[in-house]
């Protein structure tokens, strides 16, 4: 039985994002952790710069000429890049104070809407649905007379219990409002940093640059060092749309695929001549990659090679073969690759412990090496003959 009009089922529509023991576990305390240990951090590094600017500028006195200048011009590189990751701290620092608050809120208006209507005698279920309890039914059947008399009373109580939903889960709408509002403003702060900075090494583009200065940068790499600095634990992205095309996207991966790709469709044939079946499911493949080296803060460069201790490469091929009848035939592949890899300090470099230095400097210990798994699915499309020659393809990896 529901008494739910269209406005208010549209507003029980929209609460889907959260439940109530979602709402309820939320323990604010930590964003307003995170957000003074941001101040300190960012305060510190401010210390730091200014005494060094100051340093810097003391020199003037007695160092002159033409190496003198270069340093000074290298250190006013170095302090724009300080100022906007001392911004980054401070906007991260501001939105998630605002946050435990907006978030502290949402959750006191969740708490209150369950407790009103546990109290008028309701349940009220992990998505927000008000019911009628059976403690209340079992008092109404008691205390009336007839069953008329108790339909009578239970419609007038579900007409209530109805309210109480729109109320509850229209609580539950605003938390999830506010959760994502906090995010996305996190988000922002600490991946509003410029794509490339002054301080760039020269060479050519693949040359491995080993200067820790060097913030050349994309969205993947800033993504994956704001997790290490933060302490973010195992990442686990699955078919996400962006970094499926920024894995797919990468000609030193593809060039090392287009052989495993291969390998499998030509089995995929024989199995087909073999047995008949169409679909042919192949060998799952563990294999060792290797991409992008360098000190820049690209993704290519952090993931640079799998780590065989966390999976390696993963490389699963599903098939389906069509005999085209002139001896050929068509291998539609429908292929999961998984990159398996760990963030942390390569120990081989010591420009990596110097950094990895820096990191828990900043991060005041927060800093912390992680798994990443990356895994996208891509489909391929092969024509080839009986003995496995590739006749023509199309499609990741070619």
């Amino acid at each position: 039985m529901t008494t739910l009009g269209t406005t208010e089922q549209q507003a029980v529509a929209e609460a889907t994002g959260l439940t109530v023991a979602q709402v309820l576990a939320w323990d604010t305390a930590t964003l307003t952790a995170r957000a003074a240990a941001w101040t300190t951090q960012a305060t510190k590094l401010l210390t730091f710069d200014d005494n060094q600017d100051r340093a810097v500028d003391a020199g003037r006195d007695f160092w002159t000429g033409t190496a003198a200048e270069a340093m000074r011009t290298k250190h006013d590189q170095i302090r724009t890049s300080a100022r906007t990751f001392i911004a980054a701290l401070q906007d991260g620092a501001a939105a998630a104070q605002s946050g435990a608050s907006s978030l502290e809120s949402a959750k006191s208006a969740v708490v209150n809407a369950v407790k009103t209507a546990e109290a008028n005698g309701y349940e009220v279920a992990d998505d927000g649905t008000v019911t009628i309890s059976a403690s209340t039914h079992q008092t109404l059947l008691s205390q009336l007379p007839d069953a008329s008399s108790y339909s009578t009373a239970a419609g007038a109580l579900q007409v209530d219990a109805d309210a109480s939903t729109v109320t509850v889960k229209q609580a539950l709408t605003q938390a999830h409002s506010a959760a994502a509002a906090v995010d996305e403003a996190i988000t922002t702060a600490f991946t509003n940093l410029p794509d490339a900075s002054p301080i760039i090494a020269t060479g050519a583009p693949q040359s491995i640059n080993r200067d820790i200065w060097d913030t050349t940068s994309d969205e993947q790499g800033r993504a994956i060092l704001a997790r290490y600095l933060t302490g973010g634990g195992d990442w686990y992205i699955n078919s996400d749309p962006k970094w499926s095309e920024y894995m797919m996207n990468n000609q030193l991966l593809r060039n090392q695929l287009e052989e495993p790709v291969t390998t499998a469709a030509a089995a995929a044939v024989q199995g087909y001549l073999q047995n008949g079946n169409a679909s042919q499911a192949g060998t799952p493949q563990r294999l060792q990659m290797e991409i992008e080296n360098g000190e820049q803060i690209i993704g290519y460069q952090y993931l640079h090679g799998t780590n065989d201790d966390v999976g390696g490469f993963t490389f699963v091929p599903n098939s389906t073969v069509r005999d085209r009848g002139d001896a050929t035939y068509e291998v539609t592949m429908f292929n999961s690759y998984t990159w398996n890899d760990t963030i942390d300090a390569n120990k081989q470099y010591e420009s990596d412990q110097d950094k990895n230095r820096v990191a828990e400097a900043i991060s005041l210990g927060q800093a912390d090496p992680y798994d990443i798994h990356i895994n996208w699915n891509a489909n391929t499309t092969l024509i080839m003959d009986a003995s496995g020659r590739v006749i023509s393809q199309t499609g990741y990896p070619k």
